[in-house]
């Protein structure tokens, strides 16, 4: 039998670049205990009993895939639940929602702070972080986001912390109806800086050390480096370059008709 089809078969948070799925992890100790916010993804076989070892059923999967998988094992399987339960006591980070309300504009920025319990400290003692952006119209737990979290943070490569936020009219965060198709200087200047700052004020021990955007936000943090050069590590992943490419294939007939009525597009009615 496959067993990467046995405990299920979704992504970790599933879906192109468009996809508002805010099914996210969320692993917050307390009282020596872990709370655990339960995933579901689209399974097909009943695994309530089973004569397959644990690890046989999650060998093929690592970082925050493993996780769900256990998660659904716990939920649904009581011969292995005690087994999978286990692990959680090994997790070693949280992931902290948190808001932040931008200056210029004051749009709530909903965010996750990936935290890692025992993270690299420099010879400066400083806590390493690193912010991942995601791309157009998409949300902070999108396609292979909450992975990277879990990447940057294993203990066998960097153990930084991470955080993931939506852009203004994204995903959790507010401002849908200022969302601007052209504003890439808005959301470098105001959504990534607030971030930025949020983070460094929070804690003198943060250093922002990696800024990592995906597809059109790769542009935008490109153009936040031109406009603060304060980050040491920026990396464009798949970033656009060709802008002149890919409008008409977002926008509908209708949606031009107005445009050339209007010289804008309200495109919360849409």
């Amino acid at each position: 039998m496959n067993t990467q089809n046995f405990v299920g078969s979704t992504t970790a948070a599933g879906g192109d670049d468009n996809n508002n799925n805010n099914n996210h992890l969320s692993l917050q100790r307390s009282n020596g205990s872990i709370t655990i916010s339960s995933y579901e993804g689209n399974y097909h076989i009943d695994i309530s009993s089973t004569n397959f070892e644990l690890e046989t059923i999650t060998s093929s999967y690592t970082g925050l895939m493993r996780i769900y998988r256990l998660l659904y094992i716990v939920e649904h399987c009581s011969a292995l639940r005690n087994e999978a339960s286990v692990y959680f006591t090994m997790v070693d980070f949280i992931e902290e929602p948190f808001t932040v309300i931008s200056p210029r504009y004051q749009h709530k920025l909903s965010c996750i702070f990936h935290r890692k319990r025992n993270p690299y400290v420099d010879d400066q003692n400083r806590e390493h972080i690193v912010i991942l952006c995601h791309g157009y119209l998409s949300n902070k737990d999108a396609l292979f986001l909450p992975q990277l979290s879990c990447d940057i943070s294993d203990s066998t490569t960097n153990q930084f912390h991470s955080v993931r936020f939506d852009f203004h009219g994204c995903g959790e965060s507010t401002g849908r109806d200022e969302w601007d198709y052209g504003g890439y200087e808005n959301e470098a200047k105001d959504d990534l800086r607030s971030i930025v700052e949020y983070l460094r004020n929070k804690n003198e021990k943060y250093f922002i050390r990696g800024l990592i955007g995906h597809s059109r936000v790769g542009t935008t943090v490109l153009l936040y480096t031109l406009y603060y050069d304060d980050i040491p590590i920026v990396v464009n992943i798949a970033g656009r370059y060709r802008l002149e490419l890919g409008i008409s294939e977002r926008f509908s007939q209708k949606q031009f008709d107005e445009l050339e009525k209007k010289w804008f597009i309200n495109n919360s009615y849409y």
